[in-house]
């Protein structure tokens, strides 16, 4: 009989428990649906129960191939968790010079911007850098060559980064709803933004939930 792996498991668990997270934030968000701030805080907390419930279940070796160092035994804890939240400040704010660039507001709702650029941190880069370490995602940043030796936590961070791209490109594509002379209430910036990335984030969970069944159930005609 053909069980299955645990990199399946690994991305029907990821994708599954993604996937019932905007399920629950479609019920949250009809009670708080002027805070946006709340989403953020939603989703790096949902972010954050994803990644641990994952690398409790099974215990992620993210030793990469540069150095053979697991990001737990990386550095002082302090230290590690200062460049962590500078990491991710910087990026909050390249997200934003990006949404500045695009068209966003430069200074009038300046704090819609930095919202969804903090969504899009804790959508993209904040899972990834709770996987690889602060240096881990540095390296990725700046070039293709970084592997992670172990297969099975590769392959996740190939998942992360999949989604990660499919968030922003779901980001840009919630643009194209401003132009149009509807004067609807969700057309206001930047919800269109906000539900364009985490539309991209479920797509990518739907897409991984088929391609590892469909990979399932090859491999179970194989044997």
């Amino acid at each position: 009989m053909y069980s299955i792996s645990i990199l399946e498991r690994i991305k029907l668990n990821y994708s599954m428990t993604t996937i019932g997270v905007i399920i629950v934030y479609t019920f949250f968000i009809q009670f708080v649906p002027e805070i946006l701030w709340l989403t953020v805080l939603f989703f790096i907390l949902a972010e954050c129960f994803k990644v641990s419930i994952i690398q409790k279940l099974y215990s992620l070796d993210t030793a990469n191939n540069t150095d053979g160092n697991s990001r737990k035994r990386r550095g002082n804890k302090v230290a590690e968790s200062a460049k962590f939240g500078l990491l991710m400040i910087l990026t909050v704010f390249f997200f934003a010079f990006i949404c500045i660039i695009l068209g966003a507001p430069a200074f009038e709702n300046y704090e819609k911007t930095l919202t969804l650029s903090s969504l899009l941190t804790s959508l993209t880069l904040f899972p990834i850098s709770l996987i690889v370490g602060v240096s881990g995602t540095i390296s990725i940043l700046l070039t293709d060559s970084f592997e992670l030796v172990n297969v099975t936590s590769q392959a996740f961070l190939r998942l992360l980064k999949r989604n990660a791209y499919l968030v922003i490109f779901g980001a840009f594509i919630g643009s194209v709803v401003f132009p149009l002379d509807w004067d609807r209430p969700w057309q206001i910036y930047p919800i269109p933004n906000i539900v364009g990335a985490i539309t991209g984030q479920m797509i990518g969970a739907f897409y991984t939930l088929f391609e590892t069944m469909v990979n399932h159930k090859l491999g179970k005609k194989q044997h």
